[in-house]
């Protein structure tokens, strides 16, 4: 379990006036403390990725697995990381505001569209191969 699900509990519980409220952790009591807390985290982070830039998917990844920096992976020839990143943020940043004022302060052409797909085909691939090695140190089992 991650240091980004368990930091949130540990602060609630340490603010938590009852002096023996630690006690809910005991034996398995910690997956009950976690599984009440999994609907109000899943909510939260679900309206973050509502606007899925780059900052935002380093937090569901340090919060949810305790990958630090995702986005470091983000990189290939002639493609550094902040350029990737900035790349994404920009193509959400122009989808949010077509999708907020009906259109851009541009017009959008099939190139662009065809070029942010492979680019966020790209990401998603760097991102998946983190994610599977990052499992497979954890656990010695491979994703796929």
């Amino acid at each position: 379990m991650s240091k980004g699900i368990k930091k949130p509990i540990a602060k609630e519980l340490k603010a938590d006036l009852n002096e023996l409220a630690v006690w809910q952790l005991a034996d398995s009591g910690w997956k009950a403390v976690l599984q009440s807390r999994l609907t109000q985290m899943n909510q939260t982070r679900a309206r973050n990725l509502n606007t899925p830039k780059s900052e935002n998917l380093k937090v569901l990844f340090s919060e949810a697995l305790g990958i630090e920096d995702i986005s470091k992976t983000w990189n290939w020839e002639g493609m550094s990381s902040l350029q990737a990143a900035k790349k994404l943020d920009d193509f959400v940043r122009l989808r949010g505001e077509i999708a907020h004022r009906g259109a851009g302060q541009q017009s959008v052409t099939r190139f662009q569209v065809d070029a942010f797909l492979n680019h966020v085909k790209r990401l998603v691939g760097k991102t998946g191969k983190q994610v599977n090695k990052y499992v497979k140190d954890a656990t010695g089992q491979a994703m796929w």
